[in-house]
């Protein structure tokens, strides 16, 4: 190990701060702007040597900070490789020179460990990503990844601090990072693509396909590579700008990070990585490709999360139209679809148009699909049973909730998001039939699924919060009702604002517990809560708009009978 390399420690702010102070004190102006300061000491992320030699260049030119940024930002840190900025004291080489020390004696494999992570977040790779996607990465690295040694390198990198290790995650200082991705891109552009390329395909094989993460495992190795895969696409989309096979690989990591960020209700990111993916898409695989109308489905899903319905039909008439005319009507991913739509119309109100389009799906299903276990199967079934329960029909309604649930714990098992729906959708038609104890056992199955897979902060978790507090309602146990409509309204103000339909649901419960108990006030507060975003978000004539207003007038009624009794 060099003696004379940093540890990769950082200052405070503060720290920062006191130190250009104090070497810049002779020259005032270049200390008086402070934001200007704090903006050029994040860029170096508060690494002391980086500010050291910021400090002594400014010292040494005249220069303020935001001259000093523009240099690094257009030629990058090898443009400041000489006499001016040589640190005035305590290190006697400058980061560009330390780096290529310490980077100088790394065996080979360990250099191409080293270089792969430059591509990476700074922050908590994971060694497994490693171990999974062994034929990506080259010789000799590849070698001392089947036999198991890649320990032997992490330490080799820990031994010239290079990186820091925490468990099975390491990280390295993004400064140190940069220096070294520059290097590498200076010293061979072909290398450095390679090295590039090899991040990407080993993403591309490591990240879960499909349009929901529904296990506990899947959706906590997204969070782990998902940082990861956000700068490989990135800096992917400006390498490999003229290349059709790699851009595809590109549209399917943004596709997928879309996914992820969904299925964690991280709506906006989600959004912004779909969109992504459908510029890809649209560029290199055309406007009639099965994969573009899988990327507007999501698209469609995520509008759907945000209860924004009437632009999530717009979408999905796009993908469907895409999947007719490329795959065909009777095709399950065409199938899926076709139940999307039930789905938007369901939420819009429009149980007829739902209707329409859940016959042609089951029309479908019973001629070629009907004993066969897959998604699209699955949907088809809980749609038939959620129309039931529109019209009536409960007995029929837990028929085929039951059917659905028992095949979907046989193909996904019994801790899958799906399974949890299920379980949700038979507690709420319990609930209505006065099956209290019942709903309760089911909605707990829910529940405890939901947390162990999303956590107790998700918007799906908290569905079944407003299912408890429907149930204890309905059992008069009025104080818990309504302390699980609170829990619900803290997570849905945070993910998904105060005018959502589903805050519209929990204030409308909300209502009908304080109007059990006899406050026909506080009632009234709340429905009109859920009045004014229902008719904002659904329209007057939604069925659920109506159901709120109705409820107003029953209590306005109430109350004028009761002044009436009273005078």
């Amino acid at each position: 190990m060099l003696n004379d390399f940093v540890d990769i420690e950082v200052f405070s702010l503060d720290e920062a701060l006191a130190f250009m102070r104090k070497r810049l004190k002779r020259y005032p102006h270049l200390i008086e702007n402070e934001s200007e300061l704090i903006e050029l000491i994040d860029r170096l992320d508060r690494f002391p040597l980086a500010i050291e030699q910021a400090t002594a260049y400014m010292w040494r030119t005249k220069g303020n900070g935001r001259q000093y940024l523009e240099l690094i930002n257009k030629g990058g840190f090898a443009e400041l490789e000489n006499d001016l900025a040589k640190p005035m004291s305590g290190y006697k080489r400058t980061i560009t020179e330390i780096f290529l020390l310490s980077y100088s004696k790394l065996r080979e494999s360990t250099r191409q460990l080293f270089n792969l992570c430059t591509y990476m977040s700074p922050d908590d790779i994971p060694i497994e990503f490693f171990r999974q996607r062994v034929d990506n990465f080259p010789e000799p690295l590849r070698g001392f990844l089947t036999s198991g040694d890649e320990n032997e390198l992490i330490a080799e990198l820990i031994d010239y601090s290079l990186v820091k290790r925490s468990g099975n995650f390491f990280s390295l200082h993004r400064f140190v990072q940069e220096v070294g991705r520059e290097h590498l891109s200076r010293l061979d552009k072909d290398g450095a693509a390679n090295v590039l390329n090899c991040c990407l395909e080993a993403v591309v094989g490591t990240m879960p396909d499909g349009r929901e993460y529904g296990t506990f495992e899947q959706l906590e190795w997204f969070r782990q590579m998902s940082p990861h895969a956000e700068i490989i696409a990135d800096q992917s989309r400006n390498m490999f700008v003229d290349s059709s096979e790699k851009q595809e690989e590109i549209g399917i990591v943004c596709h997928r990070l879309g996914v992820g960020h969904r299925s964690l209700a991280r709506h906006k990111k989600a959004l912004e990585w779909l969109n992504k993916a459908l510029v890809i898409r649209e560029k290199v695989l055309g406007e009639d490709h099965p994969d573009l109308a899988a990327t507007c489905d999501l698209i469609m899903r995520t509008l759907y999360d945000q209860g924004k319905y009437n632009e999530a039909l717009e979408w999905i008439y796009r993908a469907v139209a895409i999947q007719e005319k490329t795959l065909g009507k009777e095709h399950l991913e065409t199938i899926h679809t076709y139940n999307n739509i039930v789905c938007v119309q369901i939420k819009r109100g429009d149980y007829i148009s739902a209707s329409e389009w859940l016959r042609k799906v089951v029309a479908i299903v019973e001629n070629v699909y009907a004993d066969m276990e897959h998604r699209s199967v699955f949907l088809t079934f809980s749609n038939i049973a959620i129309i039931h329960t529109i019209q009536g029909n409960y007995t029929k309604a837990l028929e085929w909730h039951y059917k659905t649930l028992s095949i979907r714990e046989k193909a996904l098992g019994k801790k899958h998001y799906d399974v949890a729906t299920s379980h949700n959708h038979i507690s709420c038609v319990l609930d209505i039939q006065g099956k209290h104890s019942e709903a309760l056992a089911q909605n707990q199955k829910a529940f405890d699924i939901l947390v162990e897979v999303l956590g107790k902060e998700h918007p799906e978790t908290v569905k079944t919060y407003n299912t408890f507090a429907n149930i204890h309602n309905n059992m008069a146990n009025y104080s818990e009702a309504f302390g699980w409509c609170q829990k619900a309204l803290a997570v849905h103000k945070r993910f998904l604002g105060e005018n959502h339909p589903e805050t519209a649901t929990t204030y409308h419960t909300m209502g009908s517990i304080c109007y059990n108990q006899g406050d026909y006030d506080t009632a009234l507060e709340w429905h009109y809560k859920a009045l004014i975003i229902r008719e904002a978000k659904l329209g007057e004539n939604h069925p659920r708009t109506i159901e709120t207003q109705s409820k107003i007038d029953a209590i306005k009624l109430q109350s004028n009978t009761n002044m009436k009794l009273i005078v």
